[in-house]
């Protein structure tokens, strides 16, 4: 999995497949950018958000996801640009969504839909 930005302000997350299956899951993640920080909150969807991911609850003046209100799991915290981590979870059936939730990246595009079988 790739954190990305381009000069001209675009955000994302690339991912090797649309869906995992259920279980033991590892994500290798690299931040690609050569000047910010990223990082990758794995957070379980409600049906609601699963039918309207843009419904997740957000601090327009924080300019994050409220991370409080939402089922995350775990998260590979802040990495400097260059640099990778892992996160291995148990993930069970479901619809999951990988955020980056440093200050504006979200609302940026840095998000990809999970889906667990």
């Amino acid at each position: 999995m790739t954190l990305w930005d381009k000069p001209d302000g675009t955000m994302g997350i690339t991912t090797s497949a649309p869906s995992v299956a259920a279980g033991p899951v590892t994500f290798k993640v690299t931040n690609s950018s050569a000047m910010l920080i990223h990082e990758m909150v794995v957070v379980r969807l409600t049906p609601e958000q699963a039918a309207h991911p843009d419904a997740l609850p957000y601090d327009a003046t924080a300019r994050e996801v409220e991370e409080e209100d939402v089922d995350g799991i775990s998260e590979v915290a802040e990495l400097d640009p260059g640099k990778g981590g892992e996160l291995s979870v148990t993930l069970a059936a479901g619809s999951y969504e990988l955020i980056c939730n440093v200050a504006g990246h979200f609302m940026n595009g840095m998000r990809a839909l999970l889906s667990v079988k």
